[in-house]
């Protein structure tokens, strides 16, 4: 009996590995612009996600058919309302910055006279934010 399990299991893996995709490298400067127009989360916008792909899979959000209220609209909502709110409240994202990733350029002066300083991180940088 465990067997057939496990060989569930091991197809439902391989196919979960074979759907990712690799994270899009782009550049920072394109990625800066992408997130000052990006709004934020929100609990409609992501049901209205939700429900779409439910209607691609065939799954009926409207109206029943005997006239009652679809409550899979509702449902979804309420998880959406849920899991922002705490991703909002709780989460924390750690992040990495490589060395030499920071490139630093200043002027200032001494008593030699004017003077210009580049720089840059030499050691890795950890940066914690959290979600809007």
């Amino acid at each position: 009996m465990a067997n057939w399990i496990e060989k569930i299991s091991n197809t439902i893996k391989w196919a979960l590995e074979k759907t990712k995709k690799p994270a899009q490298a782009i550049s920072p400067v394109l990625l800066a612009c992408d997130l000052e127009q990006r709004p934020g989360m929100s609990a409609i916008a992501l049901t209205a996600a939700i429900l779409a792909e439910f209607e691609k899979e065939g799954i009926p959000t409207g109206v029943n058919e005997d006239g009652s209220p679809n409550l899979i609209a509702q449902t979804e909502y309420a998880r959406a309302r849920a899991l922002i709110n705490h991703l909002q409240t709780y989460a924390v994202v750690n992040t990495i910055i490589k060395p030499d990733t920071f490139n630093i350029v200043g002027t200032g002066a001494n008593a030699g006279g004017p003077m210009s300083v580049t720089s840059s991180n030499i050691g890795y940088v950890e940066a914690d934010g959290g979600l809007r």
